[in-house]
């Protein structure tokens, strides 16, 4: 009975590891100047879960695409493991921070979830509407983003 505790409070560690607070302890780090929207982010996309894989392939606590990855790796110089979650979020960091440079808020958000070219092609209203899972992770990411805020100056 012990033994099976033990295993059970093991992989609650290793399934529940991080939380928002590391990943805005680790994104203060490196000097980034929206640490709580990089948690909001990891949790809309995996509530927190480094090892998670989706179905279309993303992976990690901020859901990296295969090929965002290697544009990370090519356009930013960054060279990451997508399931460590510390290098994740100073990937997210840069990726972020590369999104800000071409848009504002609320459109470098849709960008992080449906891609800088979709993105472009919806400003230039060659694709609508914005596709429902994009809608709630914006949701989510809001939700979240106001809730870790709450009470922070």
């Amino acid at each position: 009975m012990k033994r099976m505790i033990f295993i059970l409070l093991l992989a609650a560690t290793i399934t529940f590891g991080v939380t928002a607070d590391d990943v805005i302890e680790w994104a203060e780090k490196n000097g980034c100047k929206f640490p709580h929207l990089l948690a909001a982010i990891a949790y809309a996309e995996s509530s927190y879960r480094p090892e998670v894989v989706s179905h279309a392939g993303a992976v990690g606590l901020f859901q990296f695409m295969p090929a965002t990855v290697k544009d990370i790796s090519d356009r930013l110089g960054y060279d990451f493991e997508p399931t460590d979650a510390q290098q994740a979020t100073y990937a997210a960091q840069k990726y972020l921070e590369w999104l800000f440079k071409h848009f504002k808020l609320y459109h470098a958000l849709i960008a992080w979830n449906w891609g800088y070219g979709n993105t472009m092609k919806y400003l230039d209203g060659e694709l609508a509407p914005l596709p429902y899972d994009t809608l709630v992770f914006l949701w989510n990411v809001s939700a979240k983003y106001s809730e870790l805020t709450k009470g922070v100056k």
